[in-house]
């Protein structure tokens, strides 16, 4: 079983949440931060500690994307039983400061793990405040897959991704993604702009709790999705599509599409990081940004469930 990277890994956490939109923070490293050396960014074997495991001290950690490895860290590989993988079998590939990336098989094991000798980067210092965040997810993501959920059980409709008066995307040619919770199958979804009666936008007898509407131009200005279930519960959302983002956003999304990453790396960390701006005022432009390549792209995924979760 392959976790996250399907196919072309990219350099995931190279550049990770760039914090300060000033760029203007002390590049000094903290003790902590002296210590990180790599991110692991991909795993391909399963997730089980018997397969991979990291041995800091006399501590044996799981293995998992986004995790964090300090200097001096053990990585340990067992080899796979099934013959036929081949050299495609057991890997975990990490990044290093400066976008350096290596594989390790269950060859290079047991790998000791070295900071490479680069000066503190952007990224270096905010994967530190952003580690936990990821590793959370991560959790969350591998606790849901195991979840049983009844069948039976239904919530209340809601709409996770407008839950704020003030939720925001930026004009232009999209595919509208929504997304919402609860409620019961079949479902209408229509969108409305502005005060018009008539919705622009319909979708009738949806068993999704989610909706993908052709690329069109959304212009400037307030927009309402009303979401109708198959027992006559009703949600409202509202949003507004604005002529771009603010000057300081922009500055850093500038920065990331000039970064060497791959372009769903690329999308995937700057939605992340926009979704945390101006209190989750952009998290609905996030959505629209992620929704398309979550199912190629697994730290994706993990961005778009986190926003759809029931609130």
């Amino acid at each position: 079983m392959s976790v996250y990277f399907k196919k072309n890994p990219a350099n995931f956490l190279n550049v990770l949440f760039l914090v300060t939109l000033t760029f203007a923070f002390n590049t000094t490293a903290s003790a902590e931060l002296v210590k990180r050396a790599a991110v692991v960014e991909a795993v391909n074997g399963g997730s089980s500690i018997s397969v991979f495991y990291v041995l800091r001290g006399e501590e044996k950690l799981k293995v998992f994307p986004t995790r964090v490895l300090q200097d001096g860290d053990t990585l340990w590989i067992t080899q796979s039983q099934n013959q036929f993988l081949k050299e495609k079998q057991n890997y975990v590939t990490l990044t290093f400061g400066g976008g350096y990336s290596e594989t390790v098989t269950y060859k290079k094991s047991p790998y000791l793990v070295k900071k490479r000798d680069t000066a503190p980067s952007i990224p270096e210092n905010v994967i530190a405040e952003t580690e936990s965040w990821f590793s959370s997810l991560f959790k969350h993501y591998i606790e849901s897959v195991a979840a049983i959920v009844r069948k039976d059980e239904v919530f209340p409709l809601s709409l996770p991704l407008l839950t704020k008066h003030s939720a925001k995307m930026v004009v232009g040619e999209h595919k509208l993604h929504l997304a919402w919770q609860g409620g019961n199958s079949p479902y209408s979804v229509q969108v409305f702009q502005g005060k018009a009666k008539k919705a622009f936008l319909m979708e009738e007898m949806s068993y999704s709790k989610r909706a993908q509407f052709k690329k069109q131009t959304l212009n400037a200005g307030h927009y309402r999705v009303v979401v109708d279930d198959a027992y006559g519960q009703t949600i409202e959302g509202k949003f507004q599509v604005v002529e771009s983002l603010p000057l300081t956003l922009k500055q850093v999304e500038q920065e990331m599409k000039a970064s060497t990453m791959s372009e769903p790396a690329k999308k995937t960390l700057f939605a992340a990081w926009l979704a945390q701006q101006e209190q989750g005022a952009w998290k609905f432009e996030t959505y629209q940004r992620i929704a398309g390549i979550a199912k190629e792209y697994q730290p994706a995924l993990l961005v778009r469930k986190e926003l759809e979760k029931y609130r």
